[in-house]
């Protein structure tokens, strides 16, 4: 099965991420995970790791935006 796609790379960036990430973010926006966070029942030690996963995100999106500046 090919999952092959057309980008508009003339489109601004966060259109393209938006577009891109759809699924993606509609999945683990209905993750348990997701839902336990919303209901405020992560643990601490759940909720600390959870921080860190999103450190490492948004580390490599800064490193990433600082190289094509």
């Amino acid at each position: 099965m090919s999952t092959e796609h057309t980008l508009d790379l003339s489109q601004p960036l966060a259109i393209l991420l938006r577009d891109t990430t759809k699924k993606a973010h509609e999945r683990a926006e209905n993750s348990p995970g997701a839902k336990l966070l919303l209901n405020g029942k992560l643990s601490k030690v759940q909720y600390t790791q959870f921080l860190m996963m999103l450190w490492h995100v948004y580390e490599l999106v800064s490193v990433c935006l600082i190289c094509l500046s």
